[in-house]
């Protein structure tokens, strides 16, 4: 955590308003380290506290209440920041007053060794049909109009798929999106992230999150019939061998 806060405060562009929601009970160590850059950066950043673990969507809609500023950017606790991050991507949304979200590639890092990239589409119009099969955006590297949250309601209780939840829903706007094609954030991964995407708790949330979208139109029939069928059987398959898929069909060695 020490190390994201520092890359989001080393950035080229400060941030005037940091917001931290603190997803339940966190332990004296997370405290320090937040308690450290409050130190450092008085009246920057502030602490959203809940008492209860209530789940990742409840806590981002909480933290978006406390939005001071027209825009906001995600950043996840155990992600790293490039440098200029924020100038770049603040530059794609002052360029064009119709571009509500932007995000970028992202290069994964396991301990300090960089791995693979997770690219994604360019222009609005690749975005969007990008976005019937699989989430079009990086969500640790996007930035948003804090008036396009406003305006689609913002993060959703849509348990593990809040992220594409939103950006399906921005997508069906008038709004445009963009990503930047370079990796603007590391990401850490570990195995636990692909054993956390399998199971049948993990399939019946992502059903749930296809059947909302089918309902309100966002996908057609075929969308769900075809992506259900192939999410269904990675899933469900052992975690290694779910691993290897990600890592060979699903990420880049170089962009």
């Amino acid at each position: 955590m020490t190390r994201s806060i520092k890359t989001v405060f080393d950035n080229t562009i400060l941030p005037k308003q940091c917001i931290i929601v603190e997803d339940g009970p966190i332990n004296k160590i997370l405290k320090n380290v937040i308690n450290t850059f409050q130190k450092k950066y008085p009246g920057v950043i502030e602490t959203i506290s809940i008492a209860r673990n209530c789940g990742l969507g409840s806590a981002l809609s909480e933290g978006q209440k406390y939005i001071k500023y027209p825009y906001v950017a995600r950043v996840d606790s155990d992600d790293l920041n490039e440098a200029e991050r924020f100038e770049k991507q603040l530059e794609v949304l002052e360029s064009d007053s119709s571009i509500g979200m932007v995000g970028s590639y992202i290069q994964e890092f396991e301990d300090d060794a960089r791995l693979d990239f997770r690219v994604v589409p360019i222009e609005h119009r690749e975005i969007f049909k990008y976005a019937k099969y699989k989430s079009p955006m990086n969500h640790m590297t996007v930035m948003i109009r804090t008036e396009v949250l406003e305006e689609t309601g913002g993060y959703r209780d849509m348990l593990l798929f809040e992220d594409y939840d939103l950006w399906l829903r921005i997508l069906h706007t008038d709004w445009q999106c963009r990503n930047i094609s370079e990796p603007l954030v590391k990401a850490r991964i570990s195995s636990k992230m692909f054993k956390r995407r399998g199971g049948f708790k993990y399939l019946l949330c992502y059903l749930k999150f296809r059947v909302d979208a089918l309902k309100n139109k966002r996908i057609n029939f075929w969308h769900f019939i075809s992506m259900a069928f192939i999410h269904s059987t990675v899933i469900m398959m052992p975690n290694s061998l779910r691993s290897n898929i990600y890592s060979t069909f699903l990420r880049k060695t170089s962009v």
